[in-house]
């Protein structure tokens, strides 16, 4: 496994194999992730043979994240893996230290990860403190990526399907 340096992941993009929308590079590895307008806040409670009760919301300036609730966001980037690259996503140590963490479950980005249509990350954020002051422009997090062996067959999952803002989350 190799870490992918900006000019590697650049001729990547340039060359078509891989793809990330609103890229930003936040130095010579980390590629930031931001945060899209619409999230979920989950309810308190969850009985897991019926759908998940959720509540749609916009993100403003005046939003605020209450402690130990639940949130759901899509990353404003999407991406579009190929099956000989890994990615790892982590929260920005100074939003970490406030208790923000984007990625509470899967910090894992499979090979072949929007292969079908380049999807968004689905962040889980769970503040240990109330927070507010997010903005759409602000990258709250960031994803490595890493060369590895290929495997033998690219991953046909539509990861745009999972989370589209509709009636439904599936667990």
């Amino acid at each position: 496994m190799k870490l992918l340096k900006k000019n590697e992941i650049q001729n990547q993009i340039d060359s078509n194999i891989l793809s990330v929308s609103h890229l930003e590079f936040l130095d010579d590895y980390r590629i930031g992730i931001s945060l899209s307008e619409t999230y979920y806040k989950i309810s308190e409670s969850v009985t897991l043979t019926e759908s998940v009760n959720k509540e749609v919301n916009i993100l403003s300036k005046n939003t605020e994240l209450t402690k130990n609730t639940f949130y759901l966001f899509q990353s404003k980037q999407n991406f579009c893996i190929p099956k000989n690259i890994i990615g790892f996503i982590q929260t920005r140590s100074k939003y970490a230290r406030i208790g923000l963490e984007l990625a509470q479950s899967s910090l894992i980005i499979i090979p072949g990860f929007g292969m079908t249509n380049p999807a968004p990350l689905v962040l889980e954020l769970c503040p240990k403190l109330n927070i507010s002051g997010l903005t759409l422009d602000e990258c709250y997090g960031y994803v490595l990526l890493f060369s590895i062996n290929p495997t033998d067959t690219i991953n046909p999952k539509d990861y745009t399907a999972r989370f589209p803002f509709n009636n439904t989350i599936t667990i």
